[in-house]
């Protein structure tokens, strides 16, 4: 491992109780975008794909600031999360394509705070359903995945 992801490291690394690894963000620097272009930021992340199977990372909000599109060339894949009914669908629209132009698209989309009855009718009416049981989409797949009789003999 690098020596600058030791616990004691300049990037800060610090060790979460469930043994979760995490480098923490931010500064007061005026000009943060500047050590994302910065070569030395592909080898850290050249460092980490060797290091974790796994690599998370969190940005800003990709419709207010660059550094999520500048990241996204370290990312193999995007997810874009939004709030629902406090982003703007044009908003939201806008970063889907601005993603889709970077070399990680997005993936989908997670909504936070959000609530199925302000949604449509019908997922709410879905929703409902399930807390007694039921599901209409598993029961429209085993329709759709239920073999063809053959013909009789």
């Amino acid at each position: 491992m690098a020596a600058y992801l030791e616990s004691n490291g300049p990037l800060g690394l610090t060790v979460l109780a469930d043994g979760t690894h995490l480098i923490p963000a931010g500064s007061d620097d005026a000009q943060p975008a500047q050590y994302l272009v910065a070569k030395a930021t592909q080898a850290v992340f050249d460092t980490l794909r060797q290091t974790y199977e796994v690599i998370i990372i969190d940005t800003p909000p990709v419709g207010l600031f660059q550094d999520a599109l500048i990241l996204s060339r370290y990312a193999q894949e995007t997810i874009l999360v939004a709030r629902e009914a406090k982003a703007p669908v044009a908003q939201i629209k806008r970063a889907i394509a601005d993603l889709e132009r970077s070399s990680a698209p997005a993936l989908g989309i997670i909504f936070n705070d959000f609530s199925p009855r302000s949604a449509s009718s019908v997922v709410g009416y879905r929703h409902e359903a399930a807390k007694y049981g039921y599901s209409y989409s598993e029961e429209k797949q085993a329709k759709a995945q239920s073999p063809v009789a053959a013909p009789r003999e």
